[in-house]
């Protein structure tokens, strides 16, 4: 008896992707033209990480909630990791965020970047 037959499916047609980041992108900074490379470092869980401390408003969109489906978050950014953010509310709560739900973050100052 084969037991490998997880190996015999049917091309489903997704892509064949292996990996665990996306491809480098280039953006243009609208303000002079230049392109910025983003490289690994520079992902979200990395920006998050050099912005500690400072304040964020986090825009998550939740497609599967009929109760939630965009939230904002507000607050202090206090950790954060691969996948997930720990921000302290303006009202002394804590909460976390798993990124995979995260639209974009606000800062109200400038931030710290590679």
């Amino acid at each position: 008896m084969n037991n490998n037959n997880y190996l015999n499916y049917p091309n489903t047609g997704a892509p064949n992707y292996t990996g665990t980041m996306p491809p480098y992108q280039n953006i243009q900074n609208p303000n002079n033209g230049n392109s910025i490379n983003l490289s690994p470092e520079e992902y979200a869980e990395s920006l998050l990480k050099l912005n500690h401390g400072k304040y964020a408003e986090f825009y998550m969109s939740y497609a599967d909630s009929n109760q939630w489906k965009d939230r904002i978050f507000r607050g202090t950014i206090e950790d954060s990791g691969r996948d997930y953010a720990v921000l302290k509310q303006d009202d002394g709560s804590y909460v976390i965020l798993w990124l995979v739900y995260l639209d974009y973050v606000i800062f109200p100052e400038k931030i710290t970047h590679n």
